[in-house]
């Protein structure tokens, strides 16, 4: 693998990281426990995250940092082992960035960057190719009573995800520019990578990161 920088902004991990390590792609493994972030509260992982890039936009810092991610060197792809509810609500945030008519000219440099062995058909026809149209359901009992073989956890909270970032865009667009917001983003906000070697195996390492272990 070629060398690869420790940190990178958001837009340099799904661009710059990808090309500097010669990988396709980050791939969420079937031993994850699956996208679980919560986002119908205020003090949900979701909530709290937007209100923290908010804040940081607005206080013009210089740059903000995200908690580290942790991936597996694997061939043409990278395998993340410790990241997948930070990456996938990213992929989220800037799917749903990429309607608005002042973004849409921009490259969507989320899209098919981030491959879910499992969940990969609801992420590929839905937030990587038809998000608008999961924000266009009333609830979820109107989406998976329509979507029979997307009814289940994992989608359940990517769905209320999706929905709980748009609200929030839709709210702040009348105080900032929302332009603005999505540069901030991309190039200020900033993310450690700690890759490990293929020797390693992915699923005690997986457990011990969620265990605390060092």
């Amino acid at each position: 693998m070629a060398r690869v920088k420790t940190i990178y902004s958001v837009k340099g991990i799904f661009t710059n990281l990808l090309n500097d390590a010669r990988k396709d792609y980050f791939l969420i493994p079937t031993y994850q426990r699956g996208y679980k972030w919560t986002s119908e509260d205020e003090n949900s992982q979701v909530k709290v995250l937007m209100r923290d890039l908010l804040s940081a936009y607005k206080n013009s810092s210089e740059r903000y940092y995200l908690q580290f991610i942790t991936l597996k060197d694997t061939n043409s792809v990278f395998e993340v082992i410790d990241g997948q509810q930070r990456l996938t609500t990213l992929t989220i945030l800037f799917s749903l960035l990429h309607t608005y008519n002042e973004i849409s000219n921009q490259d969507n440099f989320v899209k098919n960057k981030l491959i879910y062995q499992i969940r990969k058909n609801f992420i590929e026809e839905f937030i990587y190719n038809n998000i608008q149209q999961v924000i266009s359901y009333t609830n979820w009992e109107d989406f998976s009573s329509k979507n029979l073989s997307h009814n289940n956890q994992d989608v359940f909270y990517i769905f209320h995800a999706t929905k709980s970032i748009s609200e929030f865009l839709n709210e702040i667009q009348e105080d900032i520019e929302i332009v603005e917001f999505y540069k901030y983003i991309t190039d200020k906000v900033l993310i450690i990578v700690n890759v490990l070697d293929d020797e390693m195996n992915s699923e005690k390492v997986f457990v011990n990161v969620n265990k605390g272990v060092r």
